[in-house]
């Protein structure tokens, strides 16, 4: 068969730049916008903050002020500094600094501090350490095993341990020589961290009472007494970052109705220099034309793509509102089903356009703070209006069910189903345990606690 070109003509729908860049800023959430905003301060200088948005970020600066210390030795009076962070090895290693250590003593303490991991284990054996350590030919097995004895009686309590159970009674030990504990408590809690500790998550109490041979009440204090332990020795310490959650939309009672209303934010709002921008259009240089038009034009597309972001979030958020009144009235019980197609089909936008004015957006009300993506969530059965309810609502009376329960005979999947098509939810017990898991609630059996 002969090869041939032929011309068919059709239709597609293309994303313009501008139209890119839309959906790119609508998606962003509030603290990526910010950045991309400062970013373009700094690199398109016919962009500027408003001088409403200065005004703002004057009156607020002075509201981190207390976390702030001046630098009293600095001769500019200009010159803070923020406090340093204590980390796990500087909070270890100001304790071996205050100890009368000898140069050698010295150098293995703080190889086995450098070993530690983050949660403060050393899981590595002491040969292992010692065979990667520079100076092994220096040391031998008892002076290693002195350092390390030395390193675990340093704060916080259990640090050095090989692994969890190893750490919880280190820290047992602590609590003992401090004299914080009676030794007969300290036993069985020993024993019952060695040998039965498994019992104990699992809430088999009454075969633990069995194993250790005692009373209910000595099997309340050696709960007590694990319940003060910590299986992370350096969570205090931890590394993790702290991601803050900014609200873009506000949701108050005025008048006896709920209105929404975007919070302006200082630094976020940006405008064109007028100045420079009418420099360029009367300039009569072509070269700079060429240079400084395609900036313009770059300033006038992101300053449409955040007004675009303001206008869809807001009519988003209304249709929201709309539809879940009842939840800021009487809280996640009154959450009805609402899908993304419902909002699409109301304020005329696509459901991806619903769905990226949604993540990363938060809305905060007089009952907390929520992402606009909580407020959408499938049906699971009606209720006693007749109506479909809602997976959110279900689950938050499943949560008030938990919180309430007697702590010595929990309910079990199956009560807590009867218990809610009492409430007007119909819902089967697989979809409860479902829930519960979702939850992060364990079993019926794993929540018993003793009278």
């Amino acid at each position: 068969m002969a090869a041939s070109l032929n011309l068919v003509p059709s239709q597609h729908l293309t994303l313009t730049p501008q139209m890119r860049q839309t959906l790119q800023v609508l998606q962003l959430s509030t603290l990526e916008l910010s950045q991309k905003i400062c970013d373009a301060l700094e690199d398109n200088p016919l962009l500027e903050i408003s001088e409403s948005s200065e005004e703002t970020f004057e009156n607020n600066a002075s509201e981190g002020d207390q976390e702030l210390y001046w630098n009293a030795e600095g001769d500019d009076p200009e010159e803070w500094e923020t406090p340093a962070e204590i980390t796990l090895s500087s909070h270890l290693l100001e304790q071996a600094g205050c100890l009368p250590l000898s140069e050698k003593d010295s150098g293995l303490l703080r190889w086995l501090i450098g070993c530690l991991d983050n949660d403060g284990f050393l899981p590595e054996s002491l040969e292992e350490i010692a065979q990667s350590a520079p100076f092994q030919e220096e040391a031998d097995p008892e002076d290693w095993r002195i350092a390390l004895s030395l390193l675990q009686s340093f704060d916080p309590p259990g640090i050095g341990a090989k692994d969890v159970s190893d750490s919880l009674l280190l820290q047992l030990k602590h609590l003992l020589n401090r004299k914080l504990l009676a030794p007969e408590l300290a036993k069985l809690t020993e024993e019952t961290l060695r040998n039965h500790l498994t019992l104990v998550a699992k809430h088999r109490y009454d075969e633990l009472k069995n194993k250790l041979g005692c009373s209910s009440e000595e099997i309340k204090s050696v709960l007590e007494v694990i319940g003060r332990l910590t299986p992370r020795p350096a969570a205090e310490f931890s590394a993790d970052k702290i991601n803050f959650v900014i609200p873009e939309v506000a949701v108050t009672k005025i008048q006896g109705r709920w209105t929404v209303r975007l919070i302006s934010r200082s630094g976020s709002k940006i405008r064109l220099n007028d100045s420079y921008a009418q420099a360029v259009v009367q300039s009569k240089d072509k070269e700079t034309m060429q240079l400084w038009k395609g900036r313009l034009t770059e300033a006038r597309e992101l300053l449409h793509s955040i007004e675009q972001r303001e206008k869809t979030l807001l009519k988003v958020a209304r249709a929201i509102l709309a539809h879940q009144e009842a939840f800021f009235d009487k809280g996640p019980s009154a959450l009805r089903p609402l899908v993304l197609r419902q909002i699409a089909d109301e304020t005329e936008l696509h459901e991806s356009t619903v769905s990226r004015a949604c993540s990363g957006k938060y809305l905060i009300c007089p009952l907390g703070v929520f992402e606009l993506k909580y407020f959408f969530s499938s049906s699971v059965g009606p209720s006693d209006s007749g109506e479909a309810a809602s997976a959110a609502a279900v689950k938050a009376a499943l949560k008030r069910l938990v919180d309430q329960e007697s702590k010595a005979k929990p309910l079990s999947d199956a009560k807590i189903a009867s218990a809610l098509e009492q409430q007007g939810f119909s819902v089967a017990r697989r979809t409860v345990a479902k829930y519960r898991e979702a939850l992060g609630i364990a079993p019926a059996s794993e929540r018993k606690n003793l009278d």
